[in-house]
């Protein structure tokens, strides 16, 4: 809560517009995960728009979030140390899912660190379809 009299940080609020944009979280997963050429991130992300996704690709590369490397039909992607510092985010985010969204869906997606071998930070087991998603 912010206290009376102060307001709301602007950084932290165009950090949480930006990573809430829909799509950015599956996009960074989906280029670390070795996805780095336009049609490749387009087919790691089932629904997402050709469009849609040149238009986040723009934002996140203008943003330093991620590099575009490369011209013309030889372009590659590749998430920045920038980019990188946001993945403890997106699992904080899916602890948070795990904990309180969780069961009001069919659906559920793990995000997991391999470099965190701590039981503590798996998320529960449960009898709904689950998809992975690995952060290295």
């Amino acid at each position: 809560m912010v206290p009376a009299g102060e307001s709301y940080c602007p950084l932290v609020h165009a950090a949480i517009e930006l990573i809430g944009r829909r799509w950015v979280g599956v996009i960074l997963i989906a280029v670390e995960d070795g996805a780095d050429r336009f049609s490749d991130i387009r087919d790691a992300v089932p629904g997402l728009s050709d469009r849609l996704l040149a238009q986040r690709l723009r934002e996140l590369e203008k943003e330093s979030i991620i590099d575009r490397i490369g011209e013309g039909r030889d372009v590659r992607y590749s998430v920045t140390e920038k980019g990188m510092a946001l993945f403890p985010v997106f699992q904080a985010i899916s602890v948070f899912v795990q904990e309180w969204v969780v069961g009001t869906r069919t659906d559920r997606v793990t995000v997991s660190d391999p470099a965190s071998s701590d039981p503590a930070n798996s998320a529960p087991a449960s009898s709904a379809p689950t998809a992975s998603v690995s952060i290295r």
